[in-house]
């Protein structure tokens, strides 16, 4: 019985041996080389990055435009759409070897931007969509109104302020897009801008121009003979001799009934000239100027620039005519002088 109970110690002894050795020599000590690898998910220009990485102990990022990551699944906007050579580069546990992988992806921005202008004309607003990336509209109008249409227009019941939203919606999978602005309207509406031609008094463009017979837009009964257009520091300017003709330009504005109009210009005394005229008029096409409205400004001492503003309503005789401008000046003896003036902006409402 002793004998046995030897040998069976003598066995488990030798099993024991024998599951150790096989223990270790199945004991993968042998460092293992990294594998880089990964994948991505894009919306819009915002990219998440999900590394798929083996036997890594660190890695670094490479987004293709010049901006890194060492984030193990990091997110990445792109500053604009386009296609990025993306790196993703592996650290081993020592002994064993990195790896670096490089894909191609495409970024495309497909989210749309929301964003309009309006114009007021009275009650009316008309609205104009200057979106991007968007395939459709919904306009809250602030007075329980809504719209779908790309660029409506809308007319309130109330004068008052009204705060507008446009919401738009892209593509699929995109994120829609909001904006809210506020509009005031007010009895007579807003001033908007009326074309003057040349209204900068760069044309003809061809230097000093001391008549108006070539400068478009702006005219003269008679020849003048030292009054016109010249190129400055700050730009363009008209100079007006006080004993030279009035110089006028007339609009192709037909007047409305009840039309309210503003010019503004800035002038300032060239050489002995004390004052500016300046007068909004009307002509029905028979080549008479008919005041609307006049002034007469004083013009700043030591040759010191102004900006000089005129209003006027429009009569009943001027319905349907056109609405013009017209400048002259006055020297301050009697002797000849010289008025610049430039800036001219004309608005009605």
């Amino acid at each position: 019985m002793k004998q046995f109970k030897n040998y069976n110690l003598s066995l488990l002894a030798v099993t024991v041996i024998s599951l150790f050795i096989i223990a270790c020599s199945s004991d993968d000590s042998t460092p293992k080389d990294s594998t880089a690898d990964f994948s991505v998910s894009i919306s819009d220009l915002d990219v998440s990055f999900t590394s798929n990485t083996k036997y890594a102990v660190s890695l670094s990022w490479d987004f293709g435009d010049g901006e890194t990551s060492t984030t193990i699944n990091p997110t990445h906007t792109y500053s604009e759409a386009g296609d990025y050579s993306v790196t993703l580069t592996t650290v081993a546990a020592v002994g064993g070897n990195p790896d670096t992988i490089t894909k191609t992806i495409s970024v495309l921005e497909i989210n749309p931007k929301a964003n309009f202008t309006f114009e007021i004309d009275d009650k009316t607003v008309t609205f104009t969509n200057t979106s991007e990336r968007a395939v459709s509209y919904e306009w809250d109008f602030g007075d329980g109104e809504s719209s779908t249409e790309e660029n409506p227009a809308h007319t309130y019941a109330e004068y008052g302020d009204y705060s507008i939203t446009l919401t738009t919606t892209g593509v699929e999978n995109s994120t829609p897009a909001m904006v809210t602005k506020t509009l005031t309207l007010e009895l007579g509406g807003a001033f908007v801008s009326v074309d003057v031609e040349n209204v900068d008094f760069s044309l003809p463009g061809a230097g000093k121009q001391s008549n108006w017979d070539n400068v478009p837009g702006w005219n003269s009964d008679t020849t003048a003979t030292d009054s016109g257009v010249e190129e400055g520091d700050a730009g363009w300017f008209a100079f007006k001799k006080s004993n030279d003709p009035s110089v006028y330009n007339l609009t192709d504005h037909v007047i409305a009934a009840n039309e309210e109009f503003k010019i503004n210009l800035d002038a300032s005394e060239s050489y002995n000239t004390s004052q500016i005229i300046v007068t909004l008029y009307y002509d029905t096409g028979d080549g008479v100027r008919n005041v609307l409205a006049d002034q007469t400004f004083d013009l700043l001492p030591d040759n010191a620039t102004a900006n000089f503003e005129l209003t006027a309503n429009a009569s009943s005789a001027s319905v349907g005519a056109k609405l013009g401008i017209m400048i002259d000046n006055i020297s301050t003896d009697g002797n000849d002088g010289w008025t610049n003036f430039s800036n001219v902006q004309l608005f009605a409402k």
